[in-house]
């Protein structure tokens, strides 16, 4: 296995070869786990940079409906001196 400048290997899954009881095979698998890794990234940049900021500015919007519909009141059911 040589070292390559820039790619560094993150976990055991990231190994060129592994052990098996005839001994070492290639690791085919080790780009299925880089795949993942990547995937879930993407998943965090979709979830946290694009739809979250989006669903917020909607209730900014909808805010004055949500009051008009008593949706934001402060004391929901129960008066504040009994809380």
């Amino acid at each position: 296995m040589r070292w390559r400048a820039g790619r560094q290997l993150r976990t055991v899954a990231d190994a060129t070869e592994v052990l098996h009881a005839d001994g070492f095979r290639s690791n085919h698998g080790r780009y299925w786990s880089a795949v993942k890794r990547t995937a879930v990234r993407g998943e965090r940049y979709v979830w946290f940079d694009v739809l979250r900021p989006i669903a917020f500015f909607a209730l900014e919007i909808t805010r004055p409906l949500q009051r008009a519909l008593g949706m934001r009141g402060g004391t929901r059911g129960r008066t504040r001196g009994n809380a």
